[in-house]
C-alpha cells in the first residue's frame, strides 16, 4: 500500500505502508495472545470438575488449617471479633 502527491510546483512525496499481518512479530503474538485466551477458557470450564463436594471441604479444612494453608470460618470471626473489641476500647479511650 502507498500513496503520493505531486503539487504542480515540483514538491512531491509518498507514503509506503506496509502490511501489517506479514510482520515477523505481530502475528505470532496474535497467535500467543489466542492460545492464552483459549487456555484460560478451557481452565475457567474444567476447574469446578475438580473441585470438592461440601461435605469434604469441611472436613479438609481441618487439614488446610493444620498445614497453614488457611483459617476456619470460625477462627476467621474470632479474628474479626478481637479487632472490633479493639477498636471499641480505642474509641473509648480518646
Amino acid at each position: 500500500m502507498g500513496g503520493s502527491f505531486n503539487d504542480g510546483f515540483g514538491v512531491s512525496g509518498g507514503v509506503a505502508v506496509g502490511n501489517p499481518f506479514n510482520s515477523q512479530i505481530l502475528v505470532p503474538v496474535i497467535m500467543g495472545l489466542g492460545l492464552l485466551s483459549l487456555f484460560n477458557i478451557v481452565l475457567t470450564i474444567i476447574t469446578p470438575l475438580f473441585n470438592k463436594p461440601a461435605e469434604e471441604e469441611e472436613e479438609g479444612e481441618e487439614d488446610a488449617r493444620r498445614m497453614g494453608r488457611g483459617v476456619t470460618l470460625a477462627e476467621m470471626t474470632q479474628i474479626a471479633d478481637k479487632v472490633y473489641q479493639a477498636e471499641q476500647k480505642y474509641q473509648e479511650m480518646q
